[in-house]
């Protein structure tokens, strides 16, 4: 399944993170996803960029990133 195909509400399986978090830019994945959260985090897990770059980027604290990072992986 392409990030493109992921829905807003989707929440995919950690396993499933390879394929849908391919390399992006930032501004890509801001694009591609209307959550927030969901959009830094699968920033962080394409190990591109650092929680300080997508916290920076996005505007909000590294702590914000961190928080977006953990509640994904809860529910997956």
């Amino acid at each position: 399944m392409a990030a493109s195909a992921l829905r807003a509400d989707a929440q995919p399986s950690r396993a499933a993170l390879p394929t849908l978090c391919h390399a992006l830019s930032l501004g890509e994945y801001r694009d591609q996803f209307t959550d927030r959260d969901q959009a830094m985090a699968c920033a962080y897990f394409s190990t591109l960029y650092t929680m300080a770059e997508i916290g920076e980027f996005f505007g909000v604290s590294l702590r914000s990133v961190n928080r977006a990072v953990r509640k994904f992986e809860e529910n997956s």
